[in-house]
């Protein structure tokens, strides 16, 4: 139909449907009232179409055209996979509902007219889809399926619910099965579906790695930096000049951490904390980035447009290039690097009460990541390490020849690392298991282990309690008890075998709070949370919180294995005399003594 003929049309249609003798009607009905024959409905739907696109008609939730009386609004298209969705306008408190009726065609993230409807039902508005402005997606990641003589494109994004038919000639040659990124050529109308054309295949659905790239390419993230940028980033140097560090506060003395993730790379923060008398300093760093991407540059408008790195399971997509996130831009542990740091003073009492941003030069001198960070704060064999960094330097002024070197983790964590290989000559274990592991795989001398310390598994109640519980086979007189989790917590593990001897964990375990760690269960006894739980006794001893419980007893003998801390000499070992040293060190009075304050026995 030409323009002329549409436009007579209509006018003709729009005073029809003005007349106060109208009666709301659908288009079939509009045809047989206008004597419409069948062969000319399809230019009847047109006029209707262009006269709802123009905001003179709309549609009511019957189907029925009425003329428009709503004020047009404009916002972003919102698909559900049920057909129906939702436009967002600005200024608008809520999202306005679009029946799947009243779509019109539209698709996910589509600019589009709409007109608010009279007769909306419930609380929310109902609006109509009158004009699509603007389509908002162009391509789409979709699974394609082959027939004899086309294809289709199955979207991976639930929100396009319609399949894309695919002529075999812009299949690119794809198959059943295959991940494929489709260009829509033709985004379909009254009933007919969306047309597009394959432009690339990304891989078979069974191919390893297609799943991670679907991702990358239907979030459009982008992989590759251009030559332009990459160009700009081959002048950056390797490591800080003095000419970098000139007019800078020089913070390398300054004993700093940085925590993240085990598998990060690009490593951008970092603190420092230090007491002074009564005050703390707490020295914030954030890698200075600055320096090194220009404002306004190629660089800097990438960076912006990606706005973050992106972890993905199998890969990381960098905001920079890694010459630079994970080069001069990351605050390597023993790297000269720029930051810009925030120093704060506190009081004992948390109280802020000065502040310096400053820019800085600063050499982290420990990474350290989550993990270790947790099994430092809340893990129960904590106390033996830091117990163990204060050995260090008593054993050194006895033994000045020997400069001994801690690393400190998990008992199953330095398993692995001896087993890899690591450095080591003593290995001093929380624990029976690994220790018998490592021996057994004849990585650790048999003859050099010593079963050094016992610790016990201790009774705990509030200082004040007056239930009368006065061992383990009272606990049950407790309403509420604390227990570490026997999933994952080795005192719990323990609490669980003792109680299972004594034949009581059915009426523990239905009153029993599980914690996730040691520090939790003495808290909730500590605070009248729990009215007894099952500890460590070193934790019960050393604890901040021992003032506020008391020790009632230990596991009775016989219903719990014992907890013992072995030590031996790594048999890679190159300084085997040393090492033999420091075991045998750590067995002296001197050595035992020290365990002691703690709450350790010696083993006998």
């Amino acid at each position: 139909m030409n323009k002329e003929l549409l436009q007579e049309r209509k006018k003709m249609i729009y005073d029809f449907i003005c007349d106060e003798l109208y009666v709301p009607m659908k288009a079939k009905e509009m045809a047989i009232v206008l004597n419409v024959p069948k062969s000319q409905r399809g230019e009847l739907l047109e006029v209707l179409d262009a006269l709802t696109a123009d905001g003179k008609v709309e549609i009511s939730g019957r189907g029925k055209y009425v003329k428009s009386e709503g004020k047009y609004l404009t916002g972003v298209f919102t698909a559900h996979p049920r057909g129906f969705g939702f436009v967002t306008v600005e200024g608008e408190e809520e999202d306005i509902f679009i029946p799947a009726a009243q779509t019109n065609g539209a698709l996910h993230k589509d600019t589009v007219q709409i007109t608010l409807s009279k007769n909306s039902s419930g609380k929310r508005k109902e609006g109509t889809v009158t004009k699509i402005l603007s389509r908002g997606t162009e391509q789409l990641v979709c699974t394609y399926e082959k027939s004899k003589t086309f294809g289709f494109a199955v979207p991976d994004n639930p929100r396009f619910a319609q399949d894309i038919f695919i002529p075999l000639e812009r299949s690119k040659g794809a198959v059943s099965g295959h991940k494929v990124v489709v260009e829509i050529t033709d985004y379909g109308k009254n009933g007919k579906k969306p047309e597009g054309k394959v432009v690339e295949i990304i891989g078979h659905i069974n191919d390893p790695g297609t799943d991670i790239m679907s991702i990358v390419k239907g979030y459009d993230l982008p992989v590759e930096f251009s030559q332009k940028i990459m160009k700009q980033v081959e002048n950056v140097s390797n490591e800080v000049s003095a000419a970098d560090m000139a007019g800078r506060m020089d913070l390398r003395d300054w004993q700093t951490v940085t925590i993240d993730g085990e598998d990060a790379k690009d490593l951008d923060d970092a603190i420092t904390l230090t007491k002074e008398g009564d005050l703390y300093e707490l020295g914030v760093h954030i890698a200075d980035v600055s320096n090194y991407v220009q404002e306004s540059s190629a660089l800097d408008v990438e960076a912006l447009k990606r706005g973050t790195s992106v972890y993905l399971v199998d890969r990381v997509i960098p905001m920079l290039p890694h010459k630079l996130s994970n080069g001069i831009c990351s605050l390597n542990q023993g790297e000269n690097r720029l930051a810009l740091s925030c120093i704060m003073k506190f009081d004992e009492k948390g109280k802020l009460l000065d502040h310096v941003i400053a820019e800085t030069v600063v050499r982290v001198d420990r990474r350290m990541s989550y993990t270790s960070v947790k099994k430092i704060l809340q893990e129960q064999d904590e106390k033996e390490r830091a117990e163990y960094e204060e050995l260090i330097p008593m054993f050194e002024e006895q033994y000045p020849g020997v400069t001994v070197e801690g690393t400190y983790d998990s008992s199953g964590k330095l398993q692995t690392q001896i087993e890899e290989g690591a450095d080591a000559d003593v290995f001093f274990s929380a624990a029976t298991k690994q220790m018998n592991a490592l021996e057994d795989e004849g990585l650790v001398d048999a003859d050099s282990v010593v079963e050094l310390l016992e610790n016990k598994i201790a009774l705990i109640v509030p200082k004040d309690s007056t239930l009368g519980i006065t061992g383990f086979e009272d606990i049950t007189k407790a309403e509420k008890i604390a227990l570490g989790d026997p999933e994952s917590v080795p005192v719990g593990q323990y609490s669980k075998e003792a109680f299972e001897n004594l034949g009581m964990w059915d009426d523990v375990e239905a009153k029993t709070s599980f914690g996730t760690n040691v520090t939790e269960v003495l808290s909730w006894v500590a605070a009248g949370s729990a009215d007894a739980g099952i500890v460590y006794l070193t934790d019960a001893t050393t604890s901040d919180q021992f003032d506020q419980v008391k020790v009632i007893g230990y596991a009775p003998e016989g219903s719990v294995s014992k907890v013992i801390y072995p030590v031996g000499v790594v048999s890679a070992s190159t300084k085997k005399d040393a090492a033999q040293k420091f075991v045998d060190y750590l067995g002296t009075d001197d050595a035992l003594s020290f365990f002691a304050e703690y709450g350790f026995t010696a083993n006998k």
